[in-house]
């Protein structure tokens, strides 16, 4: 975990905040920082389109965007440094990552950017539900067409399948 890089000899004058958050300061590079703010303020939580976001962001201002590869090191940096929690999912048809913004990456967002982080993504869909996780996100990839439901006529009874990668 990231906090055994911390020197602890601090703690007797500052806070342990404060102590976090100049270790975050020195660790995270500006593209990280940056790929901070855009998925923070995107609200996305799925790992693949929080690297979208931050390219897709980057394109928009006209700012350099070095490559898919960076973008993902940013976040892995990002969880790593503890401002996010990777969170592993599998739905039935694919595995992927919910990235869930901590308490300390909330506070460090208001500090930093002097505004309130949006509703992230899974925050919404688990809201009301959080024991149903899986299906939420089931349903997500029958919304993108990754899932398609039939009845079979001889029973009545609709039949799930997954559509296959590519087809």
């Amino acid at each position: 975990m990231y906090e055994n890089n911390v020197n602890h000899s601090d703690y007797n004058s500052k806070d342990m905040y404060t102590v976090f958050l100049q270790d975050i300061v020195k660790k995270l590079s500006t593209y990280e920082w940056r790929a901070f703010e855009i998925i923070v303020a995107s609200g996305v939580s799925e790992e693949k389109d929080a690297k979208e976001a931050v390219i897709q962001a980057l394109i928009d201002n006209g700012e350099p965007c070095k490559s898919e590869d960076t973008a993902w090191r940013a976040i892995k940096a990002l969880v790593k440094t503890g401002l996010y929690d990777a969170e592993r999912i599998f739905t039935g048809y694919r595995n992927f990552n919910i990235l869930k913004l901590t308490v300390l990456g909330t506070r460090i967002y208001r500090d930093r950017f002097r505004k309130e982080p949006p509703y992230q993504e899974h925050e919404l869909l688990m809201k009301e539900h959080a024991s149903i996780k899986v299906y939420l996100y089931s349903l997500t990839d029958f919304a993108k067409g990754q899932i398609t439901y039939y009845y079979d006529m001889m029973s009545d009874e609709p039949v799930c399948y997954f559509k296959k990668k590519g087809k």
